[in-house]
């Protein structure tokens, strides 16, 4: 940018709101052509595999080797199954282990949860450590936190649990009847669990709002699956409800439910490379995307099997989704796969309209009008884009259009307890909260002071 002090000998062409004309847009359109990216893939279901003893709540998820695993509910036999990016499956059965539920990978080893117990074994091995925690008791999902411990819910709190050693591990009685658990924003997680979604810290302390406590509607309200967003979102299922319900939470606000009818949406939630939930239908046999601003669509293609559909699901290797295909019927465990969908993969960045994201900006000494006790503050830009003043309990709002690099003034006016000051007194101070926003780039917001004066 130009000197600061006067923002260099050129200023820009303003109006009260921009108008481009027809060489702008043709530009834009030129702009779009060369820097124009290739198709995005279309999501699709891409191979369907067999994984048999699958079951309801058998957690699914990407290890450290790169492979997607899964646990299995097989009683006297397999205990977790490994599916490679190919589709390549291979079943294992782990030493003295029985029935796990949750799986997640920490480090180069992949940890498991069963029946007050958690697992820990290296990926293609049979032989585990096995540490018993009784809070665990019917096992559920496990996580690993921000704060590099695995962290599971059971029926009475959320268990943090030491990897480097197990049996230092702590219960926080931040819910019951646990379900699933995922890390959120910051030093926080989330979780699922009788008819609450809690939000709290790595210290086991509630984050303001939390709980936040479901509607039961009809029925009775108990989330299941849940992911962590942008920010410090989540969207998590609920589909026992009476309608069935999917719902954002954006804290520090309420949740926001969708209704769904019938289609049993959310055992499984995952936030993918495309910038989306997606979220299993079991009874609908399909996945839908679901925005952070609540848009949805819908994917198809998973084969039909009568009471058969998508529960469990996780993301992958090269923009890919992987989801459990459970029967219902645990006497028909022959019919379970696993299915992986592929092309989800994230929108390639536009290019800006004319090529500046810069939006540092810089403050003049602003010129006072002491006959009307006002004040013009002069804002210097880097490139064409919308300078705002913001209305406050003082500052009346204000806002113009910069056309070019140069500099642009906004009218400082007083208004409430400051205009009743300057009055008075003949003198005020406020402050002035400017936001320039470039064409094509992100808001910045700075504040100034701004002495007032009138002649009296």
């Amino acid at each position: 940018m130009a000197g600061k002090a006067g923002f260099g000998s050129r200023s820009a062409a303003v109006s009260g709101r921009r108008r481009r004309g027809a060489l702008a847009l043709a530009l834009g359109v030129l702009g779009a052509a060369l820097f124009a990216s290739p198709a995005l893939a279309v999501p699709q279901v891409n191979g369907v595999f067999t994984v048999t003893h699958v079951d309801l709540e058998n957690q699914i998820t990407q290890g450290p080797d790169g492979n997607i695993w899964v646990t299995l509910n097989e009683v006297t036999g397999d205990d977790v199954a490994r599916i490679t990016p190919a589709g390549q499956v291979t079943r294992f059965d782990l030493a003295t282990v029985l029935n796990p539920v949750g799986i997640t990978s920490q480090g180069n080893n992949l940890w498991v949860t069963w029946t007050n117990h958690v697992s820990r074994f290296a990926p293609g091995s049979t032989t585990t450590q096995n540490t018993m925690i009784n809070e665990i008791g019917t096992a559920a999902h496990i996580t690993v936190g921000p704060d590099n411990n695995l962290w599971t819910v059971g029926p009475t709190g959320a268990i943090r649990i030491n990897p480097a050693n197990p049996t230092i591990n702590t219960q926080f009685g931040v819910l019951t009847q646990g379900r699933q658990i995922v890390r959120g924003a910051g030093n926080t997680l989330w979780a699922t669990g009788a008819d609450k979604v809690v939000h709290f810290t790595t210290a086991g302390a509630h984050v303001p709002n939390s709980p936040y406590t479901l509607p039961p509607g009809a029925g009775a309200s108990n989330p299941q699956g849940i992911a962590a967003g942008p920010g410090n979102q989540v969207a998590f299922g609920n589909p026992t409800s009476d309608p069935q319900t999917i719902g954002r939470i954006t804290p520090p606000g309420p949740p926001q439910l969708t209704n769904l009818g019938n289609l049993d949406a959310g055992f499984g939630v995952a936030f993918a490379n495309d910038g989306a939930y997606w979220i299993t239908q079991a009874n609908g046999n399909n996945l839908r995307r679901f925005t952070p601003q609540g848009q949805s669509t819908f994917l198809g293609g998973f084969p039909a099997l009568p009471n058969r559909g998508p529960r469990q699901i996780t993301t992958g290797p090269n923009n890919t989704l992987w989801v459990t295909l459970v029967d219902n019927d645990p006497m028909n465990a022959a019919n379970d796969r696993v299915a992986r969908v592929t092309g989800v993969e994230p929108t390639p960045p536009q290019p800006p309209p004319n090529g500046c994201t810069d939006n540092e900006f810089e403050f003049a000494k602003a010129k006072k009008n002491r006959k009307k006790g006002t004040a013009k503050l002069p804002v210097g830009v880097p490139c064409a884009g919308e300078v705002e003043l913001a209305k406050t309990k003082k500052v009346k709002a204000d806002a113009e259009a910069a056309e070019a690099e140069g500099e642009v003034k906004l009218l400082v006016k007083s208004k409430g307890k400051a205009r009743k000051r300057l009055n008075k007194r003949g003198k005020t101070k406020v402050k002035a909260e400017v936001t320039y926003t470039p064409d094509g780039g992100e808001p910045n917001t700075r504040t100034k002071k701004v002495k007032l004066k009138r002649r009296r």
